[in-house]
Order: C-alpha cells, then structure tokens, then sequence
C-alpha cells in the first residue's frame, strides 16, 4: 500500500472536499480521485459515498480514516527518531583496546548493538595521553583500563568491572623457577622483573608492583622501552629475569615450542591483571545504552571462556 495514498485518504476524510484537499496536497482532483479509488480496490471496499453535492464517509472509510492516520503519525514519529539516531555521533572509546578477552567482548557488543538499532562504537587509541586525560578532558566516552576503582572514584569517575585474566610469568628455560610447575609472587623477591615503560602497560605494571608490595617487598625491576602491546612476549628475558604477562595473550600458547622460554601460571587468588570500563559520572545518561551491550557482551564471551 502506498503511503503517499494514505496521506492522501487522510486529508480528504479530514475535509470532505475532493478541491479543497487537491489543493492542499498539490495535486489535481483527477489525480486524487484516482488514488482513491486505487484505495478502494485494494481494500476491497468503499470508503466515501460521493454525489455532485458531497462526499460522505462510509462506514468502512471511517475505520480506515483512523487506522491510517495511526499508521501516518507511527511512520513520521519513527522517520523522526531514526533520523536523530542517524544523526548521533558514536560514543568514542580508548584504553585498553588490544586485550584478547576485551576483543571478544568488543566483537559481539558491535553485532548486539547493530541488532538494537544503536549506534556504532569509535575504538580510536590514542597512546600519547593517558585514557583518564583524554576522559577529564571529554576527547572519549568510555575508557578501558586497569586503574584502581579507588583512584577512578577520587577523579569523579564510575567504574564497571569488564574481565579479570590471570597473571603468567615467562621466563628462561634456565631460570632458577623454570623447573617449577606453578609460580607465586612470594617466590619473585629474587628475582628481576620486566618493567614495560609505555602508556599502555604502565597500569598494568602498577598491579604487579601492588601485588609484591602486599606480601611485604618491592620488586626489582628492568625498565624496557620502546614495546608495545603486540611484542611484549618476543621482549628477552634474562636468565634471571620474569615478565609477568596477561595468560590470554595469542602467541603464549605456543611460544615455549619455538623460544628457550617456559611460561608458569601463578596459583595466588589475587594474581590477574583487572580491567574496568570507566567513565564520567555525568555521561551516564549517555553511555547507559552502549553499557549494557557491554554487560552483555562480557557475560556471553566469559560464561564461553569459563
């Protein structure tokens, strides 16, 4: 059924009055007429009685009347809200973008909010500032880090917790603890860590000191630089050197079978690297939606994982 005829059946049941709703519409009363008519057949039945003296409702057409202009007012008031939705710019979103369980939950959140009717998503990483820099200052929308809740609540930010991945240490096949089957942070105070200095581990780095530091010592560390979140595990290690990594990175499934390395899973409760989708309180209200796809998503990609 052609909408436009709609619009038209409407004006007319509205004014009665085939010249005056010609004129109103732009088009001749031949024209209307034979939209009409093309109604009618359609429908199967007469909705105006007409005579050289006036034009009359039938029944049939006064049921039709408000059925279409339900039909008028629903169509326009969607047009509208799928034109502003069209017109809304996607949220903006930084941090830790590369993480492997973050990407999973990144993939799906796209397909669930393409499914809603949502906006897409931004991922842009910007790794000259700080993502809780680039949050203050309203560059992004969401942010994704391992910050401390405490220190997000300080800032005037909400934290929502997203993943928890457990901490593994890669180290020489020749290392003191390479022989072991697991590791525990307690067992590193002799040993020298791998310190990645960039924007994209620093937080990272910060948990692993907090964690030594609980059980009562400061880790030694081995500043690296120039490394990003795609080399981490090709960095060599000394042979009494730990890197302490993510345990979902790809290329730790089998990097012992191409380099001199053993990779150990730590058995502390509290050893894993925490991430946190962050934002401003006052964004709330704007984020709310994109928020619960990522709820979403990460209930569907950890409950898979477990």
């Amino acid at each position: 059924m052609d909408l436009n005829y709609l619009r038209e059946f409407k004006e007319l049941a509205q004014t009665l009055n085939y010249a005056k709703a010609a004129s109103r519409l732009y088009i001749t009363q031949s024209t209307l007429s034979k939209h009409i008519n093309a109604l009618e057949r359609e429908l199967g039945c007469r909705l105006l009685d007409r005579d050289r003296r006036k034009v009359e409702l039938t029944e049939a057409g006064r049921r039709f009347a408000a059925a279409s202009m339900t039909i008028i007012d629903t169509f326009d008031r969607m047009q509208e809200e799928l034109g502003a939705l069209e017109q809304q710019e996607p949220l903006r979103v930084d941090g830790v973008l590369y993480d492997n369980t973050l990407s999973s939950i990144f993939s799906v959140a796209t397909m669930l909010l393409e499914s809603a009717g949502l906006p897409p998503v931004d991922y842009s990483h910007k790794a000259e500032k700080d993502c809780l820099d680039l949050l203050m200052e309203d560059e992004i929308d969401i942010a994704f880090s391992s910050v401390s809740p405490q220190e997000c609540e300080e800032a005037g930010f909400v934290t929502i917790p997203m993943t928890r991945t457990r901490f593994v240490g890669l180290m020489s096949k020749n290392h003191p603890l390479a022989s072991r089957k697991f590791l525990t942070i307690d067992a590193l105070r002799d040993t020298c860590l791998l310190k990645f200095a960039d924007t994209y581990s620093i937080n990272g780095w910060t948990i692993i000191e907090q964690r030594c530091k609980d059980r009562g010592f400061t880790p030694t560390s081995r500043t690296v630089l120039g490394r990003n979140q795609n080399n981490y595990v090709t960095t060599p290690v000394g042979e009494n050197e730990v890197s302490i990594l993510s345990s979902n990175i790809p290329q730790m499934r089998f990097l012992s079978e191409v380099a001199p390395v053993v990779a150990l899973p730590f058995t502390d409760e509290d050893a894993f690297f925490p991430l946190y989708a962050i934002y401003k309180r006052d964004k709330e209200e704007k984020v709310r939606a994109v928020m619960d796809v990522y709820r979403q998503a990460r209930d569907m990609v950890v409950h898979r994982e477990d």
